[in-house]
């Protein structure tokens, strides 16, 4: 199995062997280490506004996506705002 052969320094003593380290379950520490939480990425600039005087803008929750069942990013992945500016483009 993949976390028996892990092997990294801690403070508690080396991974893989359990002598010291708080940890006995090597699976669960494994899991631990891998789990990486989603981050958004920058906001796309706002698009130009539609015929219904609306303007859109996204971002993914790519930076970096969650992994091994890391956390999603929380918010929104679309924003919309009504345009100013009249006539709206069509």
């Amino acid at each position: 199995m993949i976390a028996n052969s892990l092997a990294l320094v801690w403070p508690y003593g080396i991974l893989g062997s359990n002598a010291g380290f708080p940890f006995q379950d090597t699976d669960t520490l494994l899991y631990m280490l891998l789990l990486v939480d989603g981050a958004w990425s920058a906001w796309t600039e706002w698009t130009n506004c539609s015929v219904t005087c609306w303007s859109y803008r996204s971002r993914e929750c790519d930076d970096p996506a969650p992994l091994y069942f890391g956390l999603d990013c929380v918010g929104d992945y679309n924003q919309s705002m009504r345009c100013r500016e009249l006539p709206c483009d069509g």
